[in-house]
């Protein structure tokens, strides 16, 4: 099969901020697709946008456990380049979470008679 042309081609990857996310923005950017990057880290994202060149990418705040920032997402990508071609979820590790606080334990003082 011959290889899948991306010249004129948009992408979107979520978990672009990621490593794997990161190194497919790259390997895309290289032959020629539009790129919409979202991750959670806005900051990591539009950095990244940066090294690829604006022209061709657009950085997202967005986290695929909100489907409404996702829709936002698709909607920003069509308007900026027209179209969506391929989607491409990166796997991101997930947030972490506080750990939770120790359970609250009843003081218990024992007694004992002689």
């Amino acid at each position: 099969m011959p290889p899948y042309p991306l010249p004129g081609k948009t992408v979107l990857i979520t978990g672009a901020a990621g490593g794997i996310g990161r190194a497919c923005a790259r390997a895309l950017h290289a032959r020629g697709a539009h790129l919409a990057l979202a991750g959670r880290d806005a900051s990591s994202v539009a950095t990244l946008a940066r090294e690829l060149g604006e022209g061709r990418t657009l950085p997202l705040s967005a986290d695929v456990t909100d489907r409404a920032a996702l829709q936002e997402a698709v909607a920003r990508t069509v308007d900026r380049f027209g179209r969506l071609d391929v989607v491409f979820a990166a796997p991101d590790p997930p947030r972490r979470a506080p750990p939770p606080s120790p359970p609250s334990i009843p003081r218990c003082s024992s007694t004992s008679s002689r």
